[in-house]
């Protein structure tokens, strides 16, 4: 009887390895749609994870830089950067939103100034700073066309999943420069 019943198990155990390999053979080829979303298209092309967390909400912050290039000597032409700010709670259904940014000539990452402990709730807040860096034409005789005036703007940003709130902290400090 031993003997029998080892023989069953083998053939069960030589039938499912015999499914699994016909399982995992490969599904056939076809062709796939793309995305028809421009937004979704443009946001996933030109946009990197510039710095996240985990530490009481999910933050993420990408940086999304337009398409194309500066038209010459004229800045404004110029591509701009946005940032779009994603951050949820851990739970079962979370909590999530999305704030984007203004678009700017560019922005840096300064870093994170707090964040609560590992369960955030309405009233608690991802703290961060951001500089924000535009190009502003500087008044200028006729042989200066073309010269600007970087502003940089730091800012501080406070965001949970139900609220974000946005403060300059400090002065501009403008620095000299042509374009290229």
């Amino acid at each position: 009887m031993p003997a029998a019943k080892d023989s069953a198990i083998k053939s069960v155990m030589a039938a499912m390895l015999f499914v699994a390999a016909i399982w995992v053979a490969p599904a056939q080829a076809g062709e796939l749609t793309p995305a028809t979303s421009k937004f979704m298209n443009d946001f996933l092309n030109f946009s990197r994870l510039v710095a996240h967390t985990e530490r009481g909400f999910l933050v993420k912050i990408y940086a999304q830089q337009d398409e194309g290039e500066c038209d010459g000597d004229r800045y404004e032409t110029c591509p701009k950067k946005r940032i779009w700010i994603a951050v949820s709670e851990y739970s079962d259904y979370p909590q999530h939103n999305v704030y984007p940014l203004p678009a700017a000539d560019d922005w840096a990452f300064l870093g994170w100034t707090s964040r609560p402990g590992n369960v955030g709730g309405p009233d608690d807040f991802v703290v961060l700073r951001l500089r924000m860096s535009r190009r502003v034409p500087r008044p200028h005789p006729p042989d200066k066309i073309g010269t600007f005036v970087w502003v940089k703007t730091d800012y501080e940003i406070r965001v949970n999943p139900w609220h974000a709130y946005i403060e300059e902290i400090k002065a501009p400090a403008t620095e000299s420069a042509k374009p290229n």
